[in-house]
């Protein structure tokens, strides 16, 4: 699994559902007819939008516990401010215990330009200090940067970057 192909699948899936969605759109301008039309053909059209978690964080998950077969790798989020998701992979003989225990290895990712597929790793080991203790952007981690995902990172730097 190389990112590049991860990416390529979601952004193909994305341009077809824009593509549709941008034709769905132009019909709302062509009349009070084609309006009650497009906004039954838009309701059933946002329901077949590609999921940035399916589509770009799943398949992450999936190469890392089969990488990694004595842990039990799970996807949580999105949620916050910045709508990161974590892939957590706690070690079989320890699943019960705290996500923070030491059994437990984990990623944070944060959707960049999802037209473009772009994923983002948090870096907790760095703190830009931008948001002051307490207020909601310290709070939601927006003070440890995200940084690209290269196109050419495979399993093994993911599971390099896990803490």
């Amino acid at each position: 699994m190389k990112m590049s192909e991860v990416t390529a699948a979601y952004v193909a899936v994305h341009s077809a559902w824009q593509k549709k969605h941008d034709a769905i759109r132009a019909r709302r301008n062509r009349g009070l007819r084609m309006v009650e039309r497009a906004a039954a053909d838009d309701a059933r059209h946002w329901k077949k939008c590609p999921r940035w978690l399916a589509a770009l964080v799943r398949p992450i998950a999936d190469a890392i516990a089969e990488k990694m077969p004595d842990r039990q790798v799970s996807v949580l989020g999105p949620f916050g401010l910045s709508h990161e998701a974590a892939i957590h992979a706690t070690l079989k003989s320890a699943v019960g215990t705290p996500a923070w225990s030491d059994s437990t290895l984990s990623i944070t990712v944060v959707p960049g330009d999802l037209d473009k597929g772009e994923l983002l790793v948090r870096n907790y080991s760095a703190n830009t200090g931008e948001f002051a203790a307490g207020t909601i952007g310290a709070m939601n981690s927006m003070n440890h940067p995200s940084a690209p995902i290269p196109e050419d990172a495979d399993v093994d730097w993911f599971i390099a970057r896990m803490t």
